[in-house]
This record gives C-alpha cells, sequence and structure tokens, in this order.
C-alpha cells in the first residue's frame, strides 16, 4: 500500500469558541426565565407601591407641617376652651386701634359660634371709623388644620366702653349688621344673612 493512499486519523472537534457562546446563550435565556417568573414580578410590583406610598406619606405630612405653621398670633385668654389666633395681614388696619381689637377679639366665649373641638384663627378685617367686621376660619384644636365650612364673621362697634364684638349668634347680630356702613361691609355681604333681611 502506498503511502499516499494512507488516511490520517482526524478527530474533528469543535472549535473551542463555540463552546463559550452555546453556555453563554443558555446563561442569559436562563436569567430572562428568572426576571419574567410571577414571583419576582410581585416583588418589584410590591417595592414600586411602598416608594408611591412612601413618597405620599412624606407630601401629606409636608403639607400638615406647613399648614401648621401659618397659625397667626394667639389673642386669645390662657385657659380658654377655644383658642383664637390672629393672622390678618400687618398694616391694614388702623394702628391705633389693632391693639384694641385683639383684647376686644380675644376675650370673647366663641364656643357657640365656634364648636367642640376647634379653634378661631381671624384671617382678615376692616375698619373704618367706629365699625369694623372681621373674618375667620376655623381649624381642628389638635392638628391646627383648616376645616371645611362656611367663614365665620364677626361684627365690632366701638362705643365709650371700647370695642364691642358681635357675633352671629349674638341677639343683636342683625341690628348691629344694618348700622355697618357699606364701606365696612358691602350690601351684597349683609345679604349673605337670610335671617336678618327683614328684621
Amino acid at each position: 500500500m502506498d503511502v499516499n493512499d494512507q488516511q490520517p486519523n482526524v478527530v474533528s472537534a469543535a472549535p473551542e469558541s463555540d463552546q463559550p457562546t452555546q453556555a453563554t446563550s443558555i446563561g442569559e435565556s436562563r436569567r430572562s426565565v428568572r426576571w419574567s417568573s410571577p414571583v419576582v414580578l410581585a416583588v418589584v410590583a410590591a417595592l414600586v407601591f411602598m416608594l408611591v406610598a412612601g413618597g405620599i406619606y412624606v407630601t401629606l405630612n409636608y403639607h400638615r407641617s406647613s399648614v401648621t405653621e401659618t397659625i397667626g398670633e394667639v389673642i386669645s385668654s390662657p385657659g380658654s376652651a377655644h383658642q383664637i389666633s390672629w393672622s390678618v395681614t400687618p398694616g391694614t388696619l388702623p394702628p391705633a386701634e389693632e391693639s384694641d381689637l385683639k383684647s376686644a377679639l380675644g376675650t370673647q366665649d366663641l364656643g357657640q359660634v365656634v364648636g367642640s373641638g376647634r379653634d378661631l384663627d381671624i384671617t382678615t378685617g376692616y375698619v373704618a371709623g367706629d365699625w369694623g367686621v372681621f373674618y375667620g376660619q376655623m381649624r381642628a384644636n389638635d392638628t391646627h388644620e383648616v376645616i371645611a365650612s362656611d367663614e365665620i364673621t364677626l361684627l365690632a362697634h366701638k362705643s365709650a366702653t371700647g370695642w364691642q364684638i358681635v357675633s352671629p349668634e349674638s341677639p343683636d347680630f342683625c341690628a348691629t349688621l344694618h348700622q355697618i356702613p357699606d364701606t365696612v361691609m358691602s350690601q351684597e355681604g349683609k345679604d349673605y344673612f337670610l335671617g336678618c333681611r327683614n328684621q
């Protein structure tokens, strides 16, 4: 037999570079299966929910603390059942009268007007001569958050003995309302009190 006729024994093998490629693709497919499993998706959804809920909680608490900081000067007497605070913008009332008006408002017993568990924050006031009107909002006395309700209206009249405050619960409220000049309280504002129209 001729030497050239002999076939060498050649063992073919897959290139080494193909094996890592095949292993990598298998590993990737396993990882993709793991990430798409229901358990992993449920965990991710729970994490997202906790992040959103935490953000809402922080926002609400920040808002609550900012509301608490906006309460004005406390003018009610110590030990009063209802706290009365003063948030009227400085300079809107005659400086000579402001102190006396605060004292008159702070000594009022407004329990029937404000209600249980509430405080009153005086936010706006108008005074001309011997007449005045004040508007306020109610707040919860534990959290100081504003309570959605009708605005509180208090009338003021200066007599020889000083400023007298008249609340809607006072028997002479309607008579005082009709005497207030339109420069202090508009006719539209007076008409809001339906019970006083025919008195």
